[in-house]
């Protein structure tokens, strides 16, 4: 069985929501069934807005996955959308795999036949095309809010962050949500870790690509594959 290496604290709640998610998905009955996993909540100063202390982040994820690596994990993930910006980078510090959550959620919208998909992010996932570019390889439209609306989401990503968002929050990425399959969204990505806590147990319009979910699904199939 392969060792997991998580960095996490990006943030903390949604690092939680991936621990969760692992051993649920890994159909363990006994202790011993479930994977080994090294779960790493880094204190990394955020650039979903402000990106002045980007360097300084980047830093120090790589360092810890240096850690994670000499700590026995067999591979690692990163269970922040936006850190993938420098996802090249921390491969090349290290001599294990680095599971992209971004090609897994390509790929699973891809698979699913999805020709014009929503977007919801931080600012710098946004602007960084993280999701736009690989999907436009597979000739699928991307649709992101309008400026308003992505102020709202990241707002939004702040109180999930500081555990505040209430269902105010959740009912205005509903709307956000619809309208962006008012203008041929097939279904919407939730890129950003945070914005999967706003749906627990709610149905939205429109297929839900959450990518904490399919990062999951994707680490445990490498544990057992």
């Amino acid at each position: 069985m392969k060792t997991i290496g998580v960095l996490g604290g990006m943030g903390p709640h949604a690092s939680i929501d991936f621990y969760r998610l692992l051993i649920e998905k890994s159909g363990g009955q006994t202790n011993e069934g479930f994977p080994h996993i090294l779960l790493s909540n880094l204190p990394v100063p955020d650039f979903i807005e402000d990106r002045s202390r980007e360097e300084e982040a980047v830093q120090m994820v790589e360092e810890e996955a240096k850690r994670l690596e000499k700590a026995g994990a067999d591979f690692l993930v990163i269970t922040c959308n936006t850190m993938h910006v420098h996802l090249d980078r921390f491969r090349q510090a290290v001599s294990i795999p680095f599971i992209s959550m971004i090609g897994a959620v390509v790929d699973r919208v891809q698979e699913d036949g999805i020709e014009c998909v929503g977007l919801l992010g931080s600012p710098t996932t946004i602007a960084s095309d993280l999701y736009q570019e690989p999907l436009k390889h597979f000739g699928i439209k991307v649709l992101i809010p309008d400026e308003e609306d992505q102020s709202f989401i990241t707002h939004t990503i702040f109180r999930i962050i500081a555990g505040k968002a209430d269902e105010h929050d959740r009912s205005k990425v509903c709307t956000i949500i619809d309208r962006l399959g008012e203008h041929g969204a097939q279904g919407v990505i939730l890129g950003c870790t945070e914005l999967p806590m706003c749906f627990r147990g709610i149905e939205a319009s429109l297929p839900i690509f959450r990518s904490t979910e399919i990062l999951a699904k994707e680490a445990i199939q490498s544990v057992y594959g």
